[in-house]
């Protein structure tokens, strides 16, 4: 499922990449159920945004994760 497929108020499952550290071995990261906010573009002043999905987490409280890291996403 792509992020332009995602509808406003509905929950779904992220599954982001695993972080790589600049040394040693890559760390999976859980998947986690999220509600979809929407999309913002973030970006330092001076340099391009990049694109960021706004989620909502069971106790009300939002974050954004980069479109880059979303390896997957599935309907709840």
């Amino acid at each position: 499922m792509q992020v332009s497929e995602l509808k406003l108020g509905e929950s779904y499952v992220f599954h982001l990449k695993p972080f790589q550290p600049p040394v040693g071995d890559a760390l999976p990261v859980e998947a986690k159920s999220r509600k979809f906010v929407g999309v913002e573009n973030v970006g330092a002043v001076g340099k391009p945004s990049e694109p960021f999905v706004e989620v909502e987490r069971v106790n009300g409280s939002r974050h954004l994760i980069a479109v880059e890291s979303i390896e997957a996403i599935e309907p709840v």
